[in-house]
C-alpha cells in the first residue's frame, strides 16, 4: 500500500503543467498581436461597407425609382465606439436616429484620427461615392489609427477620396 508520490511523479506532471502552461502563453501573445490587425480589417471593412452601400443605393434608384439614403457612413467616437449610418436627411453628418449598428473596439485597442478630431464622421455620397469628412468634401487622405494602449502598436486605416481606395498600413 503507497501512501505518497514518488520524487518522479511528481517531476513528469510538474513538466506537464509547464509544457501546457508555455504553450498557453505563447498563444495567448499571438492572439493579443492578431487582435489589432482583426480590429483595424473590421473597420476597413466596414468603411467599405459602406462605400459600395452608396454606389448601390444610386443603381437601385436608377432601377426601381425608390427613396434612398442621401449616403452611407461610419461615425466614430473617441476613444473606441463606431457607428454604421445611413443618411437620411442629406445633412453630410450622423444624426443618432440614422444608425443601423453601433460597435466598439476590443479591450485596450482606441481610436486616433488624423486630422485630428475628437470624433470623425466619415461619409460616402452620391454620385460615385464621394468622401465627406465631418459634413465637408475633402480631395485628402484620412488616416484612422487603432492603437494598442498596453504595447503601444499602432494600425492604420487609410481612405483615399481620389483613388476611392481603403488600405491598411
Amino acid at each position: 500500500m503507497r501512501e505518497a508520490f514518488t520524487l518522479a511523479e511528481i517531476l513528469v506532471v510538474i513538466a506537464i503543467v509547464v509544457i501546457i502552461g508555455s504553450i498557453g502563453l505563447a498563444n495567448y501573445k499571438v492572439r493579443e498581436k492578431d487582435i489589432l490587425n482583426w480590429e483595424a480589417e473590421k473597420v476597413a471593412n466596414l468603411l467599405k461597407q459602406a462605400q459600395v452601400y452608396a454606389l448601390q443605393a444610386r443603381m437601385r434608384e436608377l432601377e426601381y425609382e425608390t427613396f434612398r439614403p442621401y449616403g452611407y457612413g461610419v461615425f466614430f467616437q473617441s476613444p473606441s465606439l463606431y457607428t454604421f449610418y445611413s443618411d437620411q436627411n442629406e445633412d453630410f453628418r450622423y444624426d443618432e436616429r440614422e444608425k443601423i449598428i453601433k460597435y466598439s473596439l476590443s479591450q485596450n485597442i482606441i481610436f486616433g484620427f488624423e486630422p485630428v478630431e475628437e470624433n470623425l464622421d466619415i461619409l460616402f455620397t452620391l454620385p460615385g461615392a464621394r468622401v465627406y469628412l465631418n459634413g465637408r468634401p475633402v480631395e485628402y487622405s484620412i488616416i484612422i489609427t487603432l492603437k494598442e494602449t498596453t504595447t503601444q502598436r499602432e494600425k492604420g486605416v487609410i481612405i483615399n477620396p481620389i483613388s476611392q481606395g481603403i488600405d491598411i498600413q
